[in-house]
């Protein structure tokens, strides 16, 4: 009790009419200030009540270091009271609930969203009526600690001591609770992303599904044109029997034309085959015509390409001149023949370019030619 005397705390400042020296002053007080609040406000604010706070515990430090009790310390401390047994008290864990989820690629099946929300929300429920039943808990032992006599009371400091641990006790707890309450909104909220992720799905394989269903639809149009043109075909195909019937009979009539009919039938042949050998021949020109347009694009981006060579040229030969008017006009000796060297760069560059401009304009002439004997071998077919 030793502690309880320290001067620090200002016991000797305390007024004549302090209300903790006079405890049947503060009852009304004290049931005000620990009436049960609604469990909505306590939700609301976004953070737990704190039983236990910091004026509770000065209440209690208070009452400790009134005179009565330090009196009534001493008188504790000379009779030697065994020392008072803990509360134990059961405290409910919160279970985990396991659920399990399986994919299954088909068939398809839509879960609700309330079917996926009623297993967290009992849960919220659950731990909520804990909350309740433990801040319950809590006002009732404080209101019986106060409704008991008041000499009892401030004798059993080691009782008080016993509470405020219950209450840090409790307090724990429902922090802890209100942990697991955050862990399972945070669990909820992943579900339903993969609620929403699975609805993105499903609205996909919708859309394809429409997708399919056009393009099913599409190919029946098209199955029923090809029917269409297949009837015709069919329709011409009769045609042609009946004819070839008739072309049966009339030549089983006139025998004496059968000679003429089999040379006819060999011009046919010879005319197929060169038709055969014009198509060939068509197709042969085709490529060869092809080659020539590549031809011509070549040799217009070679003209191009030459005319930019010429006036890169043109270029140089005017800075030339240039530098050969401002080596005579302004600098001396060692300058002349700094811009001599340069000069022989620049005219060096200009051969170089001269030659490539050479080697473009004959490959052109071979351009050029080769195209006028492709043109004349196309006029003689």
């Amino acid at each position: 009790m030793s502690s309880y005397r320290d001067q620090a705390f200002g016991i000797n400042s305390r007024p004549s009419n302090d209300p903790l020296r006079f405890p049947q002053t503060i009852t009304a007080d004290i049931y005000n200030n620990f009436s049960q609040k609604p469990l909505a406000n306590e939700q609301s604010s976004g953070l737990p009540f704190q039983f236990g706070s910091a004026p509770a515990r000065a209440y209690a430090q208070e009452l400790q270091l009134s005179p009565d009790i330090q009196v009534l310390a001493k008188q504790q401390q000379m009779q030697q009271h065994p020392a008072a047994l803990p509360v134990q008290q059961k405290v409910i864990q919160p279970q985990p609930i396991y659920q399990e989820i399986q994919h299954f690629d088909k068939p398809v099946k839509v879960v609700s969203r309330s079917d996926i929300e009623e297993p967290w929300r009992n849960k919220c429920q659950f731990l909520e009526r804990q909350i309740y039943d433990l801040q319950q808990e809590n006002i009732r032992l404080r209101q019986s600690n106060i409704a008991s006599e008041k000499v009892t009371y401030f004798e059993d400091t080691g009782r008080v001591n016993q509470l405020m641990q219950e209450i840090d006790r409790l307090n724990k707890t429902i922090l802890d609770l209100n942990q697991e309450i955050d862990q399972w909104r945070q669990r909820y909220q992943s579900l339903e992303a993969q609620l929403k992720t699975r609805q993105n799905v499903e609205m996909e394989i919708e859309r394809m599904r429409r997708s399919v269903q056009d393009n099913e639809n599409i190919m029946h149009v098209e199955m029923n044109r090809l029917r269409e043109q297949l009837d015709e075909w069919q329709k011409r195909c009769q045609s042609l029997e009946s004819q070839s019937q008739d072309a049966q009979t009339y030549l089983a009539k006139s025998r004496t034309n059968e000679q003429q009919i089999f040379n006819l039938q060999a011009d046919l042949k010879k005319a197929e085959m060169s038709l055969k050998s014009k198509q060939d021949d068509f197709e042969a020109l085709q490529q060869k015509f092809n080659r020539l347009e590549r031809v011509v694009r070549d040799s217009e981006y070679q003209s191009q390409e030459m005319a930019n060579l010429r006036k890169i040229i043109d270029d140089r030969n005017k800075e030339i001149d240039i530098l050969r008017r401002q080596s005579h006009s302004q600098f001396g000796n060692k300058s002349a023949k700094d811009l001599e060297g340069k000069l022989a760069l620049f005219q060096g560059e200009c051969e170089r370019l001269n030659q490539l401009l050479n080697h473009k304009e004959q490959e052109l002439q071979l351009y050029r030619d080769q195209l006028k004997r492709q043109s004349h071998y196309s006029n003689k077919q």
